[in-house]
Parts: structure tokens; sequence; C-alpha cells
């Protein structure tokens, strides 16, 4: 689970975008595995080294936001010498209650209904 701090009474959601892109990129170490854990969609080799970058966090609408992010990758495609890297931009959806608590809507292929909750 992810715990920002309690959101008082008379702040508004939106509002709290770059203070909730700070808090969520000093907590990515706890999660960044979940966000880019299966890179199959890009390749069957394709890896990555390095940490994702929180592009930008938007409010949806109530307390939902969407979290964008992007991360480097790279494809060892063995003796072919034609290797390949690139940067992947993605989203996920995250939601934010009164106390604080953040669930993060992480997508899983493996899971027929497409997404599993982080919290």
């Amino acid at each position: 689970m992810i715990q920002f701090r309690e959101v008082e009474g008379n702040e508004s959601f939106p509002s709290l975008c770059d203070e909730l892109r700070e808090f969520i990129s000093n907590q990515l170490s706890d999660f960044k595995y979940s966000l880019i854990a299966d890179l199959s969609h890009i390749d069957q080799r394709a890896a990555t080294y390095e940490d994702p970058e929180i592009e930008s966090i938007t409010h949806k609408y109530d307390n939902c936001f969407i979290l964008n992010y992007s991360y480097e990758y790279y494809i060892d495609k063995g003796c072919s010498d034609f290797n390949e890297q690139g940067t992947k931009s993605e989203s996920v959806s995250f939601t934010l209650d009164r106390n604080g608590t953040i669930k993060i809507e992480i997508p899983d292929i493996t899971n027929a209904r497409g997404y599993r909750i982080y919290d």
C-alpha cells in the first residue's frame, strides 16, 4: 500500500497533481517492477535496466488520477547484430482517498480482468 498524506476537507483533488507526482516519484522503488514487469508487448527479449520516470499526474475525475510514465528498453537480438533500444510511454489509473491511501491499477496481461490493484 502507498500512503500519501491525509487530504483536508477543503482541498480539491485536482490541486494535488504536482505534489502527488513528487511523492510517487520518491516512492517508486516500492512498485517500479509492477509498472514495467512484463515487456513482452514490446518483444519477448525486451529488458529495462533503469527506473521509470514519472512524466506527469493528471486529474481524471473525483478522486481518480492518471499516472503517466516512461522507461527505456533494450532488445538484444543475439547474433543478428541489430540490437534495438527505445523509450516507451505508458499510463495507469489510480485513486486517492481522503485518508491518503493510493490504489494503482497495474496492467496485468495474465489476468482475465486485464489489471490488478497495487495497494
